[in-house]
């Protein structure tokens, strides 16, 4: 895991995470292919290189955070692809997020690498219209599907309280504009008994 994050404040919380977080996790698959930057970084990136960054810069404020899979970007990892995670340090401040719940914020960023929800969408059918309908269904119900399972890798790192801590502060914001979507995620996370266990998102050969 490697921090690209310059202000000095927020890298030094982001160490310790990394830090405690590697003791936790010893032996755990590409956290050397793991790098941190907040949104000033990522105003910084020329985008004209991957086009997934003016993508995340409109979402960017939707959220607390946001992982690219498979990014590449010489200014970020000059040859190699990795994971690229982005956290929103203006709106973690303006929230208030305690040192717990802003690593409960790194650990769902890190559950989409870490617990993936199997992806099977329907199989291509003759009756074009309702495949694609269908299809549309799978992948809207896979996207909520994707963060429950992140917020279940939290639970499983026993920060679950401090997500659910995270997740009532900015749902309770002006910039949350999916609420109904946090109170499932909420509901979900209040379950004791529910298990979610996905799979490792792995980096494709530069």
């Amino acid at each position: 895991m490697i921090s690209k994050i310059k202000n000095p404040d927020f890298n030094i919380k982001l160490l310790k995470f990394i830090k405690e977080f590697k003791n936790r996790n010893r032996g755990i698959l590409l956290m050397d292919r793991i790098v941190f930057i907040s949104q000033v970084e990522l105003d910084k990136l020329d985008a004209t290189v991957n086009r997934n960054i003016d993508t995340v810069k409109n979402d960017i404020d939707k959220g607390l955070g946001y992982i690219i899979n498979n990014f590449k970007h010489n200014e970020i990892e000059e040859n190699h692809l990795c994971h690229l995670v982005i956290l929103n340090s203006k709106l973690i401040k303006d929230l208030g997020l305690s040192e717990d719940e802003f690593f409960a914020v790194i650990l769902h960023e890190l559950g989409h690498i870490y617990n993936l929800p199997k992806y099977d969408p329907p199989h291509f059918t003759e009756n074009y219209p309702e495949y694609i309908s269908s299809l549309i269904k799978y992948k809207e119900e896979h996207k909520k599907n994707e963060e429950i399972f992140a917020d279940y890798f939290v639970v499983q790192q026993g920060y679950k309280n401090e997500l659910i801590k995270a997740h009532i502060k900015f749902m309770n914001s002006e910039y949350c504009k999916s609420k109904e979507d946090f109170k499932q995620r909420i509901s979900v996370l209040k379950k004791d008994e529910t298990t979610y266990f996905g799979s490792c998102k792995t980096l494709r050969v530069n």
